[in-house]
């Protein structure tokens, strides 16, 4: 049975989601004046209940009232950072509308080429707006991954739940859909056919630039057209290799693939169902221009549909490959000055990040406070460098950066920037970089029963991680629960904490926001549990009803989301804390003296899942 738009159940936006659209407003509006002052640009929050929308130049319009406002805002910042061109996408649309015309020998003003222009306009520019959504959250992952996470499920679940009936007779929406990574069973065989040429072009956008991406769809928009042929072909002709014929018969199929646009302005769209593609970025190819195209718009629009992947020039790369290199050094180029403005903001982001936190507490049904530890940690113990040996196996990657200053010469890039007589504007050298690393949250239990000799254990365990983490590229942050949840402001001891209270053992919902805490940063991340008992409170969330039920459903999520999970458990109980975290899943202290061997071993759980991604 065809699903239907209301069954697109709710998406989890965890700590993206604010207690009301009043905060959510100032949310977006803090977002927007961000990227103002990083783009140079003015652009203007405006509430539209129609859906979201960008010129990319003066708006971004979002429905203030749709639970998933913050992120659609994101998604129309995306263009603008990513810079998606609507001048240029507008003139390429005419011209690749124009060379299918041309090629069928259709007089571009003629009564026979009307009935195929708005069809063609329709596929050109919807193709390419499925491709330069991809595109722009590519890019937009690498500064804020857990939005373009989320934006990217928003479009699955719409497609899975609202766009399959359409998908069956629309080659546009079958491909958007194919593109979120569904197949509609019912399209016909040759929808089915043009299936593997999205996936590929869908995969050659990601971090590229917009001139990348029109030469992208290009290419796509002659692949489905090779691609359809197949199905239907030209009838018998006298004249062989009656090109004019081909070319006529490619036309009416594609023609005949895409549904009917609807004549005047379009109807406003139920922004839930936004999906991949939607026309949020859309030029208007109506409008008459008021001069022609510039010289150089057109050298560029001849150069990006002309580009091929079959003739190496004398670098070794052909045209294709070329355009999208240089695309992607433009986009990388903008992430990392993207990146390094946004690291000068540091007061502005560690508001942001105990916003985030406290949204995530609110979320899943527990108070949380920020707390700053009284007291120093104790001396690690002689036994810490065991730990240090497994922290240092984390895996680290070298990336190359393209960068104004330097001494490393770019030698592609110079021999481009004197071909062009252009030095100033072009990044010239280049750097290495390691990137990868782990970041490492040390949840401990502070609860009534951890008194005594429990806390002494939970301060030598923590002053051995810190003292394995030194030089490294690991970051800790540590955490502390009992009936509420404290986000220490930096390591200390948990002893006698100004403002810590050891009550009870909410560990359930301190785990459930570490599974928000996860979804707000890229890389990978691992969590130490270091707890003596059994949970005490059910889950604040989609609960079963019973703690230790909800417990192995949220420890089962976090490594669901790629996070290690290790336990350091503590106390006497070991059948217990086999029958929680399962035998050999954790490293067992029951006194001090078996710390050593205990952490050594939970640590050891992290690395070997680490090295094993």
């Amino acid at each position: 049975m065809t699903n239907t738009p209301s069954k697109r159940p709710p998406l989890d936006l965890g700590a993206m989601a604010a207690p009301n659209q009043e905060e959510n407003v100032a949310r977006m509006e803090n977002l927007v004046a961000t990227f103002n002052k990083m783009l140079s640009t003015k652009l203007e929050l405006l509430d539209d209940p129609a859906g979201g929308s960008t010129d990319c130049k003066t708006v971004v319009k979002v429905p203030f009232a749709d639970p998933e406002a913050y992120l659609i805002c994101e998604h129309e910042l995306s263009h603008a950072f990513a810079e998606t061109d609507l001048d240029l996408t507008k003139e390429f649309t005419t011209k690749a509308v124009e060379r299918l015309l041309t090629r069928a020998r259709l007089p571009l003003t003629s009564a026979s080429a009307a009935p195929y222009r708005p069809k063609l306009q329709q596929l050109v520019h919807l193709l390419w707006n499925v491709l330069e959504d991809w595109r722009c959250c590519s890019v937009w992952g690498e500064i804020y991954f857990g939005g373009a996470s989320l934006l990217q499920q928003r479009w699955k679940d719409i497609a899975k739940y609202s766009k399959e009936e359409d998908a069956e007779k629309d080659l546009v929406t079958y491909l958007m859909r194919a593109a979120s990574g569904f197949e509609t069973d019912k399209a016909p065989p040759e929808f089915k056919a043009c299936r593997p040429h999205m996936e590929r072009a869908r995969s050659q956008v990601e971090l590229v630039d917009n001139a990348a991406c029109l030469a992208v769809t290009a290419r796509l928009i002659d692949d489905i057209a090779d691609e359809l042929l197949k199905f239907y072909p030209p009838p018998p002709s006298n004249t062989p290799n009656n090109a004019q014929q081909t070319a006529m018969s490619k036309l009416t199929a594609l023609s005949n693939a895409v549904q009917t646009p609807a004549q005047g302005p379009p109807s406003p769209p139920n922004s839930s169902q936004q999906g991949l593609g939607h026309k949020d970025v859309t030029p208007d190819l109506t409008a008459t221009s008021s001069s022609r195209a510039n010289a150089k718009t057109l050298r560029q629009i001849r150069k990006l549909m002309t580009a091929d992947d079959d003739q190496p020039g004398p670098d070794g790369k052909t045209s294709f490959q070329s355009l999208c290199e240089e695309g992607a050094e433009k986009m990388n180029a903008r992430i990392a000055a993207a990146k390094a403005e946004l690291g000068k903001q540091r007061k502005s982001n560690k508001q942001q990040q105990e916003e985030i936190l406290s949204t995530a507490s609110s979320s899943c049904a527990i108070r949380s406070f920020r707390v700053t530890p009284a007291h120093k940690l104790p001396p690690p113990s002689p036994d810490a460098g065991k730990v240090r040996r497994y922290l240092e196996q984390v895996k680290m990657e070298q990336e190359k950066i393209s960068c104004s200053r330097g001494s490393k010469v770019n030698i592609p890039k110079l021999i481009q920037a004197s071909a062009s007589g252009d030095r100033s504007s072009v990044p010239l050298f280049q750097k290495k970089s390691e990137v990868g690393g782990l970041q490492l949250l040390i949840l401990a239990d502070v609860s009534g029963s951890m008194s005594g000799p429990g806390l002494d254990i939970l301060d030598r365990a923590i002053s051995d991680v810190q003292f394995s983490c030194t030089g490294l590229k690991v970051d800790i942050n540590l955490w502390t629960f009992s009936s509420d949840l404290y986000f220490f402001t930096k390591i200390g001891s948990v002893k006698a904490v100004p403002g810590m209270y050891m009550m009870y053992t909410n560990m359930v919902r301190a785990l459930d926001v570490a599974i928000e805490w996860e979804k707000q940063g890229k890389g990978d991340r691992a969590v130490i549990l270091m707890t003596d008992g059994m949970p005490t409170h059910t889950r604040g969330r989609k609960s079963s009803g019973n703690a230790v039920t909800d417990l192995t459903t949220v420890m089962r999520e976090l490594r669901k989301d790629g996070v290690v999970l290790t336990t350091l458990a503590i106390g006497p109980h070991e059948p217990m804390f086999d029958g929680i975290f399962g035998k050999g899943n954790y490293g067992l202290v029951k006194t001090i003296q078996d710390l050593p061997t205990a952490l050594t071993n939970a640590v050891r759980i992290i690395i070997e899942a680490h090295l094993r991604k």
